[in-house]
């Protein structure tokens, strides 16, 4: 007789769970197939710089060099950087959200861990590993990572791209290809727009591509940087020309949002090599004379109060 009663006591419970366990898979599968999160996180307020390797501060010889940490020290603020070393402005400005971005699914299913997408635009190629930047794919948070250099330092951008979320997401089908939701937290930041240094041969789309990342982003506190001269573009280059004409362009349109970043610098020539660690990139001291007349900037055209 116990062991009967024991026996329903078991079979009850069981059935209790199965019950749950139907109901949160049904709960899922209302919701579209996996586990959703379409609120996007909040974070403190601070300053974003969307750009390329000069906005990442490459070309310091230490971490606490670069002009992105400099410059965070000098406002006691919080930095975040969406920049790409090696990236067009196009690619950039589809890095954050400004143009579309379509993810292919290979797999057709999101499942726990890494798993292999393919988007469209490659959005971090370029140069630099263990890229990553946070996105919702069908719905579901994470972020996509991307190497852009084989084991032993080989450049190869081609290297696939994987999605890894946040949670578990028990391999609910998703559509082979959906649409890639760009993380918009910082999107109401205070602004600083440096773009254009790896295509500026094409001064009509780097003018495009930066009105459209204005568009998207979600504050009237933004500053439009210039592109500065580096080695072999001096007077005389085509480079030079492309440079000049995309400068006073972008100075014509965004005005006292503009910042000559080229006078700060060294004023019309090319950036000396006292300034410069390679052909472009800029060495310690000329990270702090540029993250010096940044802050400068902000300080001059911003009220940061509301931005702490």
């Amino acid at each position: 007789m116990k062991e009967k009663d024991t026996m329903k006591k078991r079979y009850r419970c069981a059935l209790v769970v199965l019950f749950l366990a139907c109901s949160f898979i049904a709960a899922l599968l209302i919701n579209g197939g996996a586990l959703r999160h379409n609120e996007i996180e909040t974070h403190a307020h601070g300053i974003r710089l969307i750009g390329d390797s000069m906005s990442l501060g490459t070309g310091a010889s230490q971490p606490e060099f670069r002009y992105p940490n400099l410059l965070g020290q000098l406002l006691d603020m919080p930095i975040h950087v969406d920049a790409v070393g090696g990236a067009g402005s196009t690619q950039i400005a589809a890095l954050v959200g400004a143009y579309p971005v379509m993810v292919r699914i290979p797999s057709g299913q999101l499942t726990w861990g890494k798993v292999r997408v393919e988007p469209m635009p490659r959005v971090l190629d370029g140069s630099g590993n263990r890229l990553k930047t946070r996105v919702f794919v069908d719905g579901v948070p994470g972020y996509l990572l991307h190497d852009n250099h084989r084991r032993g330092g080989k450049l190869d951008p081609s290297l696939p791209y994987y999605f890894k979320a946040d949670r578990f997401s028990f391999g609910m089908p998703s559509e082979k290809t959906t649409q890639l939701k760009v993380d918009e937290s910082r999107s109401k930041w205070p602004t600083i727009i440096w773009v254009g240094r790896n295509n500026y041969d094409s001064p009509e789309v780097v003018v495009k591509d930066v009105s459209k990342i204005v568009e998207k982003i979600e504050t009237e506190k933004y500053i439009i940087m210039g592109v500065i001269k580096g080695r072999s573009e001096e007077k005389g280059t085509s480079a030079y020309r492309n440079i000049t004409l995309l400068n006073s362009e972008l100075k014509e349109i965004y005005k006292d949002r503009y910042l000559d970043t080229q006078s700060v610098l060294t004023g019309d020539e090319i950036v000396p090599e006292k300034l410069r660690s390679d052909s472009e990139h800029l060495n310690d001291i000329g990270q702090k004379i540029l993250a010096a007349a940044v802050a400068k900037k902000i300080v001059g055209s911003w009220d940061l109060g509301a931005a702490r």
